[in-house]
């Protein structure tokens, strides 16, 4: 089953809050949003405006195309975390 682009962002920030060895709230606070917003981002249960994936673009120092650019990415299963540095479980490169 093909992920959708909400769950790809999600594990996305998820993949690159946990690189950075941050808490939800931590991200939340560099970005100016609430926690459980961040949370919500991650589960993908939120759809997210323009404004708000630059916010956390900025947040994490990159671009809204390495935001949005999914192709680092890969899974070993569509229920388990991003690994990107784990090429030798994946299985389907988005």
């Amino acid at each position: 089953m093909e992920r959708t682009t909400r769950e790809l962002l999600a594990s996305k920030v998820r993949m690159l809050r946990k690189l950075r060895g941050w808490s939800q709230e931590e991200l939340a606070d560099a970005c100016g949003l609430h926690r459980t917003y961040i949370g919500g981002i991650e589960r993908a249960e939120r759809s997210c405006g323009l404004d708000v994936l630059e916010r956390l673009a900025n947040a994490f120092g990159i671009t809204l195309a390495e935001l949005v650019d999914f192709s680092d990415l890969k899974f070993a299963k569509s229920t388990e975390e991003p690994s990107p540095d784990n090429p030798d479980k994946e299985v389907n490169s988005c």
